[in-house]
């Protein structure tokens, strides 16, 4: 139902959106991001990685993944805007 509600106040293209043009302008937003916010939005966001292994697998400190995730996911919420939360409900709903 929140789904719905959500879907209702968007733009009439977003809600015609097919899944493969949803994903594709989500991944242009997440694109834009730095190389490594880039990386470990991807891992931890899509991959389903945790902290501990995007760090072994970057081989970087656990905190720089920690920080450069919030980083990443911040600039996310900036680029875009009123769908961020559309977004998250769909990848975690």
């Amino acid at each position: 139902r929140l789904l719905e509600l959500s879907f209702a106040h968007q733009p009439q293209a977003l809600r015609d959106m097919n899944y493969e043009e949803f994903r594709c302008m989500v991944m242009g937003y997440i694109n834009k991001l730095t190389r490594t916010q880039r990386q470990v939005v991807i891992l931890s966001r899509l991959d389903g990685y945790n902290n501990s292994e995007i760090a072994s697998m970057l081989s970087m400190n656990e905190k720089t993944v920690k920080n450069q995730l919030s980083l990443g996911m911040k600039r996310l919420r900036q680029l875009m805007g009123h769908m961020y939360m559309l977004v998250l409900l769909l990848m975690y709903g």
